[in-house]
């Protein structure tokens, strides 16, 4: 009882291939350095301060717009010329507090 004889050498399965180092792969390894993020008190306090300047300031607007020139509008349009305004709002408003916390050394 002999074992049998091991295959041809043509046969035998082939290694497989090394793994390929995917796309972004080193911008991942530079992400995993430390960050340094933004201090905690003073960004609290300006965002406070910006807040209360801005985005009052900017619902005021906002909501008088709407009061009074919204109305004005056909029943068919006050609804996408609101939500345009408030998108606007919302986009103004980001973009002020980035441009706040730059000036300020924040970010």
């Amino acid at each position: 009882s002999a074992s049998p004889p091991p295959p041809p050498p043509s046969s035998l399965p082939s290694p497989p291939p090394p793994p390929r180092r995917r796309k972004g792969a080193r911008r991942e390894e530079q992400a995993a350095a430390p960050v340094q993020l933004a201090p905690l008190l003073p960004t609290a306090l300006n965002y406070a301060l910006f807040m209360a300047a801005s985005s009052n300031s900017r619902y005021q607007l906002v909501n008088s717009l709407e009061g009074r020139c919204i109305g004005l509008l056909p029943a068919g349009g006050r609804v996408p010329v609101s939500a345009c305004v408030r998108f606007l709002n919302n986009y103004l408003g980001s973009a002020s507090w980035i441009w706040w916390a730059r000036k300020r050394g924040l970010q």
